[in-house]
């Protein structure tokens, strides 16, 4: 919800009705987090998704293969997308791909189409269809669908396309066209983010491009309201920073992407260290752990190197983005691997610094979103093992107040984040498509 909330509050706030409906694996207290971000919006409810049946039957596992499929399909410049999906398939079909004739034959395209058949053989969901049929939405949208395990939104998805309910599928972030599975059911529209996802979803989805609309991130239109952050004093005192020196936001990533990241952020700190530049010495870090992985870094005990939040993930939302704007905000620089917060960051007009290392190469340059930044110039891309050089001369002109790339990361915006221009936000973009749809049901 979080990530399409703008576009959830501007359609109750132009009149019309809004049910979230929400996987069971989410808790009771999970949803009354939920419910207390949208209090002063009467019209929007929430609820929960039907039960799946999907678990091991032959169209679960027809659409992991078509998933694996589209990564062997697409691994010209990497194997990294292929290698990750090969993992989700049954163990002994994993022992199975490890030869390449297996391989071989599920990329051939008779492979293709009978894999997609059986799609096309399975009906949908019986419980799915009596919902929507309680329910008897004008218009139903799912995100993300094409996730691992086939999730739940792909039922409702794909029960609403059979009954003929207009539907669509948003984007809500920067790798689900590319690095995600396959849309194994084709709604009547696809909301985008920009031109490249366009490219993308007609070159990895196969979608076509008469169905794709252009609406920006809603994922990043928070950053576009007035912030309050936090006052400076109280957030360094809050979580151990010395007030007196400035700080790098260190952002973690997945540990898909970075497993366990310590040791770069050890030689983050050394590289530092090692300035003859005391003012890059005295460069404080503040690690942000990514919430699925925080162990990593529960012993880092580095000096001048804090931990925040110091005790664990922030579980309430408003609370744990207000600590993300602050982080941002009182940072001269976003440093990291390779995550969506990079954007949240240029989002919010900070510099982005990415290390890199042999070691995340294919996590970096192998993947499509991160070379969207690279190719863009939004970022800086600097080898602390054996470039520090490089490090040292973006840090310093920072200190200096030069800000090489800002121009650059102000055009990424307005390309990758609001191509509709940047007093147009993602969420009232995509209410203005869906009324579309609407308006052509009720033709």
């Amino acid at each position: 919800l979080y990530l399409i909330r703008s576009a959830v509050r501007e359609a109750a706030d132009a009149g019309h009705n809004i049910l979230v409906l929400f996987h069971k694996e989410l808790t009771d207290e999970t949803l009354e987090d939920i419910k207390k971000f949208e209090t002063v919006r009467k019209n929007i409810s929430y609820g929960w998704m039907m039960a799946s049946q999907r678990a091991g039957t032959i169209v679960f596992h027809s659409r992991e293969f078509l998933s694996y499929r589209k990564h062997l399909l697409k691994s010209t410049d990497s194997q990294f997308y292929a290698e990750r999906w090969k993992k989700y398939l049954h163990p002994k079909l994993q022992k199975l791909f490890n030869w390449s004739l297996p391989r071989t034959f599920l990329k051939i395209g008779l492979a293709g189409l009978l894999l997609r058949l059986i799609e096309t053989l399975t009906p949908p969901q019986k419980n799915v269809i009596r919902h929507l049929r309680e329910l008897k939405p004008d218009v139903l949208i799912a995100t993300p669908v094409n996730k691992r395990y086939s999730s739940m939104e792909l039922e409702y998805l794909k029960a609403a396309v059979s009954m003929g309910i207009p539907s669509a599928i948003a984007v809500t972030s920067w790798d689900p066209i590319t690095a995600k599975g396959v849309f194994h059911i084709k709604p009547d529209r696809l909301f985008v983010w920009n031109d490249i996802q366009t490219k993308e979803a007609i070159e990895h989805q196969g979608m076509p491009e008469n169905t794709i609309s252009v609406v920006g991130s809603p994922s990043f239109d928070k950053w576009f309201l007035p912030n309050v952050h936090t006052p400076r004093e109280e957030f360094f005192r809050k979580h151990g920073l010395d007030a007196g020196y400035p700080f790098l936001a260190y952002l973690c990533s997945s540990g898909v992407i970075a497993g366990d990241e310590a040791w770069l952020i050890r030689i983050l700190r050394e590289a530092l260290d090692a300035s003859e530049d005391e003012r890059i010495r005295k460069i404080q870090i503040a690690v942000r752990p990514y919430p699925t992985n925080y162990d990593i870094c529960r012993n880092l005990n580095l000096k001048r190197t804090f931990v925040v939040p110091e005790y664990g993930p922030v579980k309430n939302p408003s609370e744990n983005q207000q600590l993300l704007y602050d982080t941002l905000y009182h940072s001269i620089a976003f440093v990291g691997i390779n995550t969506t917060s990079m954007i949240d960051a240029i989002a919010l007009g900070k510099p982005v610094i990415a290390l890199y290392t042999k070691q995340y190469e294919e996590m970096q340059l192998g993947t499509f979103h991160f070379r969207a930044l690279y190719q863009e110039e939004a970022l800086d891309l600097v080898d602390t093992e054996n470039q520090k050089d490089s490090l040292y001369r973006v840090l310093s002109g920072l200190i200096d107040g030069k800000d090489e790339r800002r121009e650059k990361r102000e055009a990424f915006i307005r390309r990758y984040i609001r191509p509709r221009g940047l007093e147009v936000s993602a969420g009232r973009a995509i209410l203005d498509e869906i009324e579309k749809l609407i308006q052509v049901k009720n033709a």
